[in-house]
């Protein structure tokens, strides 16, 4: 039993780290977009 709980338990810690990837890459991309911006602002 303790084996399959054990498994259960690793799913569900790996499971949330790829949505945590994704949110991270969407945010670093959208400031990496706002700071393009604004560095485009400056410039001009």
């Amino acid at each position: 039993m303790t084996p399959i709980k054990d498994v259960g338990k690793l799913r569900r810690v790996s499971s949330p780290n790829p949505l945590l990837g994704k949110n991270l890459n969407t945010i670093s991309s959208i400031n990496y977009m706002i700071l393009f911006k604004i560095v485009k602002e400056l410039i001009c």
